[in-house]
């Protein structure tokens, strides 16, 4: 009997469907076999375009293109394809379709036109709404974008294609979502529906709907409480610095800041902080960004060593002046003190080597490489400066 049992079980093992491969499976060949391949089965190519270095890209390779439904659906209803847009034809591809941000993903027809866009890391459900956003006749991108240009300005459209445009990362979805809060009559913006698409979609505050709850902040304090707007608010103040930040516009900068100043909540407000330096780096006014980062330091990040080990970095390459420099070795020696680790102690050894204080750089210099030796993370760069300093001292002897 129990032989019978394991001949049955036997052959039921052989009779089993065999594994499906794992994740989507990608054509190999090149942009164009791609495209004359989803022109033959009828179907959109779905092209992942992502860089080597890029962590999200990696993310999503690991965890979204790796899921059941994601896998399933792209591999029955896309041909799909990846490009490395910093190799080969991918040079040419990320010129064509402007792609400028990693990773990017793109739907395009057999005749090579876009017809749907998305871009950064996303989880696996959402990702299922983009792409069956695609392959939508009335919902993708390209007909979007048609229908808007013509004059379509229903507001049900206007929200379909914000949402669209943010997906892409793409910012004039903020205009056109305050075309959506347009639409609405004053009565309904502090509903339900209206604010939490308020919150979603975080307009800058030149915005038509900023304006409407600033001026009139009463029938949203009564339903949602006091607190919670003025927390919605300060939200959109943040956002609005990266837009300033993105557009390089100074004045919608200056706006945020003075607004920001007023919040109560400590986060926020060094958040403001964060968000002005980076402006000022982003566009290379560092005369300012030297003029407000030591205030700033001691105010809100004395005791954050990523953000100190961050002002640091961008002092040892963008900065010359040696006081500001020695300022900038006090506060890289506050980050080690907080946490000694490699990625700062990198930093602290490179503003040393900057200084000409090539003694202590070394000595820095190994110590970084030491703590990366533990922590098993890649020291080429900071191997590259002991090098360089030692062949300056006359000494070869790195290892």
């Amino acid at each position: 009997m129990k032989k019978l049992i394991a001949l049955f079980l036997l052959v039921q093992l052989f009779q089993l469907p065999a594994k499906a491969e794992e994740g989507i499976t990608f054509f190999e060949g090149s942009y164009s076999e791609a495209l004359a391949k989803a022109k033959d089965q009828h179907k959109l190519l779905f092209i992942d375009c992502y860089t080597t270095w890029c962590g999200p890209c990696k993310w999503m390779a690991a965890h979204v293109f790796t899921n059941d439904t994601v896998s399933n659906y792209f591999n029955k209803g896309f041909v799909c394809y990846k490009m490395d847009m910093e190799k080969g034809e991918g040079i040419d591809v990320a010129k064509r379709y402007t792609v400028k941000n990693y990773p990017t993903y793109l739907w395009v027809d057999a005749g090579g036109k876009q017809v749907h866009r998305s871009v950064g890391s996303i989880p696996a459900a959402s990702f299922m709404r983009i792409a069956t956003n695609a392959v939508s006749a009335d919902n993708n991108m390209a007909y979007l974008e048609e229908q808007y240009t013509s004059g379509n300005k229903k507001p049900a459209l206007l929200l379909a294609y914000a949402y669209t445009l943010r997906d892409a990362y793409n910012t004039t979805y903020e205009t056109v979502a305050d075309e959506y809060f347009h639409s609405q009559p004053v009565a309904d913006l502090s509903n339900e529906t209206n604010w939490k698409t308020i919150i979603e979609f975080t307009p800058n505050i030149n915005s038509y709907i900023y304006s409407t709850i600033t001026k009139n902040p009463a029938p949203f304090n009564e339903r949602y409480g006091k607190d919670s707007v003025q927390a919605v608010l300060d939200n959109l103040a943040l956002e609005s610095m990266q837009f300033a930040s993105q557009h390089k516009d100074s004045a919608m900068l200056e706006k945020s800041v003075t607004l920001l100043k007023f919040s109560k909540d400590k986060d926020i407000q060094k958040e403001a902080a964060r968000g002005e330096l980076d402006f000022y780096k982003r566009n290379s006014k560092m005369t300012k960004y030297t003029a407000i980062a030591p205030d700033y330091v001691t105010k809100y990040f004395w005791s954050d060593a990523k953000a100190l080990n961050e002002i640091c970095w961008t002092y040892f390459m963008k900065v010359d002046d040696k006081v500001k420099l020695a300022d900038a070795e006090k506060w890289i020696a506050q980050s080690v003190k907080l946490d000694d680790s490699y990625f700062n102690t990198d930093t602290y050894a490179n503003i040393l080597h900057k200084e000409g204080k090539n003694k202590e750089a070394i000595d820095m210099t190994k110590h970084s490489i030491e703590l990366a030796k533990k922590s098993n993370q890649d020291y080429a760069s900071t191997q590259e400066l002991l090098d360089t300093i030692l062949k300056e001292n006359g000494t070869t002897n790195s290892k």
